[in-house]
């Protein structure tokens, strides 16, 4: 019998865009964050999920990928590295 792997955190990077704007749009003020729900107790199904908030590096760090590859490096760098309040 074979043991299954179970991940420990749930990890996800957004970008905030207009509707229909793409990469081209995405300038140094584009809100990005980054989310990471852990995968064991004690976690309430009441606890908001921006308690789970960090930067896209963080993420990234976390996960190995760069998620926003197609952004130019210098805006790619700025957005990934802020903390997102709103």
């Amino acid at each position: 019998m074979r043991a299954a792997a179970v991940l420990v955190h749930l990890a996800v990077a957004v970008v905030v865009l207009v509707v229909a704007a793409g990469v081209a749009r995405v300038t140094r003020s584009t809100r990005a964050f980054g989310i990471v729900v852990p995968n064991f107790p004690p976690l309430s199904s009441n606890t908001p999920w921006r308690q789970f908030r960090v930067s896209v590096d963080a993420v990234e760090n976390l996960t190995g990928y760069n998620f926003f590859s197609a952004i130019p490096i210098n805006t790619q760098a700025i957005i990934e590295r802020r903390h997102d309040v709103q």
